[in-house]
């Protein structure tokens, strides 16, 4: 009869065993199956980020050969644009050395024009001198000749008077 019971027990504890041990590979069999969705889900959510990544990197590259083909747009265009000003700038710079020469010439001729008036007016002041001597000579004559005009009417006057009495 200990025989049955021993068996029984002994079945028991195998039975045991065994159901710790399926037990045992159960739970190994679900750890490494969640860390295998884990690691799949690890590596779905690294694929993503990395796509991701590339997507924001190519968005970046596109950004960037956008911006350097506006760099170099603008640089171009603004490059001309220096090299225009400059131009410009040297075209005034010209005409004002031009127009410097011109005035220099202009003042140097308005010098000589104010010597030639200062001139001018001296001359001026010695011919009014000498027409108001001419004038005065001239009216000195008139008095003259309107003198003996009159004295040689008073002598034909007396002459008259006389060759009536002779």
């Amino acid at each position: 009869m200990f025989l049955g019971i021993e068996m029984t027990l002994l079945d028991a504890v195998i039975g045991v065993g065994v159901g710790v041990g399926f037990w045992v590979l159960f739970v190994a069999f679900m750890r490494e199956r969640s860390g295998r969705i884990r690691h799949e889900e690890r590596a779905d959510m690294y694929r993503y980020q990395s796509s991701e990544r590339a997507a924001d990197a190519r968005f970046l590259r596109g950004a960037l050969e956008t911006a350097e083909k506006a760099r170099d747009f603008w640089y171009d265009t603004l490059s001309a644009e220096v090299n225009a000003e400059s131009h410009r700038r040297a075209e005034a710079e010209g005409l004002v050395d031009e127009l410097e020469g011109a005035l220099e010439l202009a003042c140097a001729d308005l010098a000589d024009a104010e010597e030639e008036i200062e001139e001018l007016e001296e001359e001026s002041d010695g011919f009014e001198e000498l027409a108001q001597e001419a004038t005065d000579g001239w009216q000195a004559s008139v008095n003259l000749v309107t003198h003996v005009i009159a004295w040689g009417e008073s002598v034909l006057d007396a002459l008259e008077r006389r060759g009536g009495r002779l």
